[in-house]
């Protein structure tokens, strides 16, 4: 990949990278997240014009944390009658997540980001990871995610290896 920049627009094209048409405009970014601006007028860029409207980026906020070294709690989750993973939550650490059986499969994979997608919006919503977790209870039935049943028991294991090894099909 080419790495170096240039100021100007229409660069040649690489055999990896592609090129920039002739006559492109340069952009800038306020800050290394964005927003970008017009390079040089302080002018809205293409990225602060986007309205609810349009296809906007939205900011998801942020999920639990995937890893812990300490036990977590979990619960069996299903689809169609069929175990696909464990929905787990740390008692101590901000950590929570699905773990589909292992090795993934597609299903598990989609799951998995479902499952994602929950915590942030739980996490958003000022839960706790153990809240969230029993929050799911016998609330959730996704067609993706899968569902985690009323009568789940809550089961413990002293860290993620244990849980995981529990997850191998």
């Amino acid at each position: 990949m080419n790495t170096e920049s240039s100021s100007e627009s229409g660069s040649p094209a690489g055999p990896e990278d592609g090129g920039v048409p002739e006559g492109s405009p340069v952009r800038e970014a306020d800050t290394a997240e964005g927003p970008f601006r017009e390079a040089g007028t302080g002018s809205p860029g293409a990225f602060d014009r986007w309205s609810d409207e349009a296809l906007a980026p939205v900011l998801v906020g942020r999920s639990y944390t995937p890893v812990t070294d300490g036990p977590v709690v979990y619960v069996p989750v299903t689809r169609g009658g069929a175990l696909i993973g464990y929905l787990w939550a740390s008692e101590a650490d901000d950590a929570s997540d699905f773990q589909p059986l292992l090795p993934p499969d597609a299903e598990g994979n989609v799951a998995r980001g479902w499952w994602t997608m929950e915590h942030v919006r739980l996490r958003g919503k000022g839960l706790s990871p153990l809240e969230a977790l029993r929050s799911c209870v016998g609330k959730v039935d996704d067609p993706d995610g899968g569902r985690v049943d009323a009568d789940a028991a809550e089961s413990r294991a002293g860290s993620l290896a244990e849980l995981r090894s529990a997850a191998h099909r």
